[in-house]
């Protein structure tokens, strides 16, 4: 495992515009966040939708070497999840600036599949030498 270079903080506002995969009734949307080989999930939003809201934080140790984030979102099923959205996150702007807040846009299959809104705070473990200085 490489060293860890700092700590991600995710906070995990909402979705808007997410293709319904539920037949019936209305779906139950939770993210999943892989950085490197850690992944961690969002709490179920049940009977969230196509426009579900999360509003939890979630913490990923930042392993030296990896710059991706990736995101995917699921409704959750009993038998199977089914796939929402995924999509890669570049970090190298978040590594930057250390604060980011963005709507991030999901595909399938190359189509839209909705935006999630995150705010992303980044505490570097030693001095951060992408970090500008006013």
């Amino acid at each position: 495992m490489p060293p860890k270079i700092g700590t991600l903080q995710i906070y995990v506002a909402e979705g808007r515009n997410l293709p319904n995969r539920d037949f019936f009734g209305k779906q139950d949307p939770f993210l999943e966040f892989t950085l490197g080989n850690i992944s961690k999930r969002t709490r179920v939003d049940k009977k969230g939708g196509c426009n579900p809201k999360w509003k939890e934080d979630v913490f990923l140790d930042v392993p030296q070497g990896v710059q991706n984030l990736a995101m995917k979102c699921c409704d959750r099923d009993v038998s199977s999840n089914d796939d929402i959205g995924s999509s890669s996150i570049d970090l190298f702007r978040i590594f930057e600036e250390e604060e980011v807040h963005s709507w991030y846009k999901m595909q399938r299959k190359g189509k839209f599949a909705g935006e999630i809104y995150l705010e992303f705070t980044y505490t570097p473990t030693v001095s951060n030498p992408l970090r500008r200085h006013a």
